[in-house]
C-alpha cells in the first residue's frame, strides 16, 4: 500500500512537470516511501497533459481533467477523491516549494499526536511585495486572528487523510483552502509541526494566482472561521486489539 498520495494542482505548468516529478522520484525512492503522484489539471491550454502522459510509462503518475468549480481549493478536494493512502502531500506545481523537503516532513507526521506539516518558507527568494504580503498574511490572518504559529499558506503540506473526512467545504473558496485545513485540523485535537524551506523563485511559466483575488478570498475565510461556531466531531473509535 502507498504511504503517500502527492496531489498537484496544475495550470500551465507544461515546462515543470518533468522537473517536478523527477525530483519527488529521487527523493521519495531515496527515503524509501512508496508513492503516488496525482496531477489535477485546471483548464490547461498548453502540453501539461501531453507532459504527464510522457512519465506514466516510468513513473507512479497519473491526471485527472478538473471536473468542478476551479481552483486549487477544489482541485486538491478532487485528488484527495481519488487517491486512498494515509497521508496526503499537497505541493503547488510552480517548483517554489522543494519536493525533496518531502521525506522529512514525512518523518514528523508519523508521529501520534501530529495531524499537519507546514513547509515553512523561512527564506524567500522572490519579491519584496509578495514577501511583505506573505508575512502580513501570516502573522494578521494566521496568528494573531486564528492562533496558528505557521506559514498558514504555504503550499507544500503534508495531512492525515482522515482530517478530509471532517472538513467542511462550505468554508472554503477557490484559492482559500488552506486556513479551513489548519481549522479543521486543530479542532480535531492534532498538533500542527513545521519544517523550514527555502521558498525559490518561479523559473518557468506564470503564476495563475490573481493576488487581489486571492487576498479577498484570504480575508473573508479567516473571518469567517473566527467567528464560526464549534462543531461536535464524530471520531470513529480506535481498534485496540
Amino acid at each position: 500500500m502507498k504511504k503517500i498520495d502527492v496531489i498537484v494542482h496544475v495550470k500551465h505548468e507544461a515546462k515543470n512537470i518533468v522537473n517536478l516529478v523527477k525530483r519527488t522520484d529521487i527523493a521519495l525512492r531515496k527515503a524509501g516511501i512508496s508513492y503516488r503522484l496525482t496531477f489535477i489539471v485546471d483548464s490547461s491550454i498548453d502540453n501539461t497533459v501531453f507532459e504527464i502522459r510522457r512519465l506514466q510509462s516510468k513513473f507512479p503518475v497519473t491526471y485527472s481533467l478538473k471536473k468542478g468549480i476551479p481552483g486549487k481549493a477544489y482541485s486538491i478536494l478532487e485528488g484527495v477523491e481519488q487517491t486512498n493512502a494515509p497521508f496526503i502531500v499537497m505541493i503547488d506545481g510552480d517548483l517554489q516549494y522543494p519536493p525533496e523537503a518531502i521525506p522529512a516532513m514525512y518523518k514528523k507526521i508519523i508521529a501520534d499526536h501530529v495531524g499537519v506539516v507546514v513547509a515553512n518558507r523561512s527564506k524567500k527568494k522572490t519579491s519584496f511585495v509578495r514577501k511583505l504580503a506573505s508575512r502580513l498574511n501570516t502573522f494578521i490572518f494566521g496568528r494573531v486572528l486564528l492562533g496558528f504559529s505557521c506559514d498558514v499558506q504555504s503550499g507544500l503540506k503534508i495531512m492525515r487523510r482522515e482530517i478530509f473526512e471532517h472538513f467542511d467545504v462550505a468554508s472554503i473558496k477557490p484559492w482559500a483552502f488552506d486556513m479551513p485545513l489548519l481549522y479543521t485540523a486543530k479542532e480535531l485535537g492534532w498538533a500542527i509541526e513545521a519544517e523550514d524551506i527555502i521558498f525559490e523563485e518561479r523559473k518557468e511559466g506564470k503564476s495563475n494566482i490573481n493576488f487581489f483575488s486571492t487576498a479577498y478570498q484570504i480575508i473573508t475565510v479567516a473571518f469567517k472561521l473566527k467567528f464560526k461556531r464549534r462543531k461536535i466531531y464524530a471520531i470513529k473509535p480506535q481498534n485496540l486489539d
